[in-house]
């Protein structure tokens, strides 16, 4: 079991650093020539420059691939240094990664062995764990207990450097065969994560593509929605896409995190920024409702300091997961509301804290029921978060 009233999880993602002699390139931020003084060109020195103001910690960091661009060997290279130099800052305990597509030379342009560089970074990747570095490479998944955390690392890039997967995500059958029978012979933890690069659903939104998801990440899906195995949570990058959503099946689907890039340049029409997230689990909550958590998210723009994300840039700053069924929420607000004019928001957290387990979708949703069911309008401070609610 955790120790800690209150696991953080913070997630970084798609890094895409290059190594070059310019600081411009078309597809990164994030390149060794721009100076690690500068915080405000520089995305990663921006990123722990906001850690150490904000007074950020987390017990685990997960980083969910492409450390580099386009398999570029020095780029990979740098990317794991800034990682970890995240890792540092946050006084993480402990780093969970996996391999984007970008950081499989498939082309062996670099080296006749597609995966050279992340096998011989220092210090080793993805785990100083020889067994479980082992496992990633030769069966292209582990799975390790961080203080009662459970954590299945899968390498969604696996079968990259073959032409004909090269264009998405994989999972074998024979994997998730082994990983069912790993969860059969163990305990249900009270969390649990999947880290992988692909989505194992699709992203129809921002016309990203509706065929580069995982093959077979439904069946995925499916193992672990089944409750005998806990609850879980899936997390993944790859689209630049920031989102959170509950997978397609029963009650007891996993949610499934869509990190944002760091530092990817990403097509302004997207209406999206490069995002980092820091995922708060609460033990006491999680034994009472199930997995349930909160988040917050950071935003960065080129030449500007890190921020609290707005609205419309991708995940809001504040935000739940866990909790599935807003219209009772509602009707028991009507409830603390009654025979009064208004009501703060903090007093119906007080008495109702599942409202901060709601997906921020399901959070407007709620809003929207409360006004046209029980003619309750809400009020909403600058981050699209409610402030108070009354007639």
């Amino acid at each position: 079991m955790p120790t800690s009233n209150i696991i953080k999880v913070a997630i970084i993602s798609d890094l895409h650093a290059v190594q070059c002699n310019k600081d411009e390139h078309k597809n990164t931020f994030l390149t060794t020539a721009i100076p690690e003084v500068d915080c405000q060109k520089h995305p990663i020195s921006g990123l722990c420059k906001l850690i150490k103001n904000e007074n950020l910690t987390a017990d685990l960091v997960i980083c969910c691939g492409d450390l580099g661009d386009q398999a570029d060997p020095g780029g990979i290279r740098y990317g794991w240094k800034q990682v970890k130099r995240v890792q540092r800052e946050l006084k993480a305990s402990v780093l969970t990664t996996t391999s984007g597509n970008h950081d499989v030379d498939s082309r062996s342009k670099y080296n006749s062995d597609p995966w050279y560089t992340l096998k011989n970074l220092q210090p080793p990747f993805p785990s100083p764990k020889q067994a479980l570095k082992n496992s990633f490479w030769s069966n292209y998944w582990f799975s390790n207990n961080h203080n009662g955390v459970r954590i299945v690392n899968l390498n969604s890039s696996a079968f990259h450097s073959n032409k004909f997967q090269s264009k998405h995500g994989f999972v074998t059958e024979e994997l998730i065969a082994q990983l069912r029978e790993r969860l059969e012979s163990e305990a249900p933890g009270l969390i649990n994560i999947l880290v992988c690069h692909h989505h194992p659903q699709r992203h129809m939104e921002l016309r990203l593509g509706a065929h580069d998801d995982m093959v077979n990440g439904q069946l995925l899906l499916d193992l672990l929605g089944n409750s005998k195995y806990g609850d879980w949570l899936v997390v993944h990058g790859h689209k630049h896409h920031p989102k959170i959503t509950y997978a397609s099946g029963g009650a007891n689907s996993p949610v499934v995190f869509s990190a944002g890039s760091v530092s990817a340049k990403i097509f302004p029409d997207l209406g999206v920024r490069n995002q980092f997230h820091i995922i708060e689990f609460p033990i006491k909550r999680i034994s009472e409702l199930g997995l349930v958590g909160t988040f917050r998210t950071w935003e960065w723009t080129y030449n500007r300091p890190w921020d609290a994300a707005r609205t419309g840039s991708g995940l809001p700053f504040i935000g739940g997961f866990g909790i599935r069924e807003y219209r009772l929420l509602a009707s028991r607000i009507k409830k603390v509301a009654s025979r009064r004019s208004f009501i703060s928001w903090q007093e119906v957290e007080r008495k109702l804290p599942e409202v901060n387990y709601l997906l921020p979708r399901d959070l407007k949703s709620l809003l929207d029921v409360l006004k046209s069911d029980h003619a309750l309008n809400s009020f909403l401070n600058e981050f699209g978060m409610p402030r108070q609610i009354g007639k």
